[in-house]
């Protein structure tokens, strides 16, 4: 048995142990569970290693650690790592008062990892912190340190679920950017954001223009919102935005309530997997209730086939205007743009230039609903081409 000393002390847990590797087998290690910083822990070790051994009460890491083949109870305190790498391999974490390891820091610059492997975190109640949050069997809190947290073959139950991460595993109370979770080689944290989500982040935050480096895959669902208020021009530079929608329900790629501008050379594609065949719901590439501009080398298509009714490369609610110009090129294998009102604001194509292809149908579909005080404008300012306008 190895039992707490006063700090700083010669011989004790807590003991400075300059340059010391230190080296516990089979023992019972007993820790006070409160204290302060540097209670439980050896302030000037090279590395501290604990095996097959029972360790109860809390510990500091303010050298390098590892736990090997130990049960662990650190009572009303933690396991907190502090400022070096520890290490967990094949312990068993019996929390009788719910609280199990902090990767924590107060300050530090230092870079460490955490390595947790086939170890099981079993909590006979739950816990809270000093304000209140749930206590999970790894909680996470960087005040400036950067945490890799590995994790393999380990499992938690009966701890608090934590309010980030909606589980009793882990759990970050702070500096989420500092921190890195892999559970069995799959990264949790940070969150992967889809090219989606980054370009809807970018719009939202304010960003006036934008140019896509790589193509674009939309996941099933995800919608390229602009709102209303925004105006952003998206520069394709020679990529595709694309996405295909398996839903029976309706479905857009690009949603444009405030001001968007397609430019440069690239294609936007949707294609609906499931279109409505009586008109029920429509599958559009783009569907327009604000100011949309459509020019350069782009081309917009919708490449449904031509079962699927309401399927439009550019779909225009009420009020939107939309703008087709330079060399753009917008087609679909039934009606290819749509004027869809259903208030008394007047909606607004205008073709400046560009090409609009329909393989089975119209080039220019309107469809008025509403009362008869609106109208549904058609400029067209290029007489040299054709157009199959249905009304």
């Amino acid at each position: 048995s190895f039992s707490s000393t006063p700090s700083g002390a010669d011989g004790g847990l807590n003991a400075y142990a300059d340059g010391a590797s230190l080296y516990f087998k089979d023992m019972k290690v007993v820790s006070p569970n409160t204290g302060s910083a540097y209670t439980g822990g050896f302030g000037r070790a090279a590395n501290v290693k604990f095996d097959g051994c029972h360790y109860v009460g809390q510990w500091r890491s303010l050298s390098p650690t590892q736990f090997v083949g130990c049960t662990i109870d650190p009572q009303t305190s933690y396991i907190y790592t502090d400022y070096y790498d520890a290490t967990f391999d094949n312990c068993t974490f019996n929390a009788s008062e719910g609280k199990a390891i902090q990767v924590y820091n107060d300050g530090a610059t230092s870079v460490t990892t955490i390595t947790i492997n086939k170890t099981t975190f079993t909590a006979a109640k739950q816990a809270t912190t000093w304000d209140g949050k749930p206590v999970t069997a790894i909680d996470i809190n960087s005040n400036g340190e950067k945490f890799t947290v590995n994790i393999t073959d380990s499992s938690a139950t009966g701890f608090g679920t934590g309010l980030q991460s909606g589980n009793d595993f882990w759990n970050i109370k702070g500096g989420e950017a500092n921190v890195v979770i892999n559970i069995d080689g799959e990264k949790v944290w940070p969150v992967e954001k889809s090219a989606v989500q980054t370009l809807n982040e970018q719009i939202a935050a304010g960003e006036s223009t934008i140019t896509l480096t790589e193509d674009v895959v939309f996941e099933e669902g995800e919608v390229l919102t602009i709102p209303a208020g925004k105006a952003v021009t998206i520069d394709l530079g020679g990529k595709t935005m694309s996405g295909v929608s398996s839903a029976a329900t309706t479905a857009a790629l690009l949603k444009n309530n405030g001001t968007l501008t397609l430019a440069g050379e690239g294609t936007v594609s949707f294609k609906a997997e499931n279109p409505s065949t009586d008109n029920s719901y429509a599958s559009n590439t783009i569907s327009n209730y604000g100011n949309l501009v459509v020019g350069g080398n782009v081309v917009i298509e919708n490449t449904t086939d031509s079962t699927g009714g309401a399927c439009y490369a550019i779909d225009n609610y009420a009020g939107a205007t939309c703008t087709i110009k330079d060399n753009a090129t917008v087609k679909a294998a039934k009606t290819t743009v749509r004027i869809f009102n259903w208030s008394d604001t007047n909606t607004t194509l205008n073709v400046e230039g560009g090409t609009i292809i329909s393989e089975d149908g119209y080039a220019i579909n309107t469809n008025t609903d509403a009362t008869p005080n609106f109208l549904s404008l058609i400029h067209i300012s290029e007489p040299t081409r054709r157009y199959a306008i249905s009304y």
